[in-house]
């Protein structure tokens, strides 16, 4: 069920094909601490992504070490 909302949030089109690179990537460009909790909402992770996510800097990190 929550990844069908993420999945509806990120509008991936029908039969399309993604890496997990391209996921996580488009993820953590379009999930941000203002989005977090209505996209993730009943998530047991919630807590753990919004404290990820406030950090910034961490959150560019993440970014980068992806697009490796």
């Amino acid at each position: 069920m929550q990844d069908k909302k993420v999945l509806k949030y990120m509008k991936f089109k029908p039969n399309t094909i993604h890496t997990a690179r391209e996921i996580y990537t488009m993820s953590m460009e379009k999930i941000n601490p203002k989005t977090i909790r209505k996209v993730c909402k009943g998530c047991i992770f919630l807590d753990n992504c919004v404290k990820i996510g406030i950090n910034q800097s961490f959150r560019k990190d993440l970014l980068n070490h992806a697009k490796k």
